[in-house]
């Protein structure tokens, strides 16, 4: 049969009053990330892909893959 892979991530912070930064999209100038100091929107892509909620599904989705 089907295999199927299923993963759920999250990732916690703040809501920001304002936006800050410029990179990202939807609410990343707003969400602020304490560890960071900084909004999604401040820092680059790759800061954000080892922590954001996708980027640690697409890790886990990596790991099952070379497994298999």
């Amino acid at each position: 049969g089907e295999t199927m892979f299923e993963v759920e991530a999250t990732v916690e912070g703040e809501i920001w009053p304002e936006p800050r930064g410029a990179h990202g999209f939807g609410y990343d100038p707003l969400f602020f990330y304490p560890p960071y100091g900084r909004t999604f929107g401040e820092v680059t892509r790759p800061e954000k892909d080892r922590v954001s909620h996708r980027g640690k599904a697409f890790a886990r989705l990596r790991g099952y893959l070379a497994s298999s």
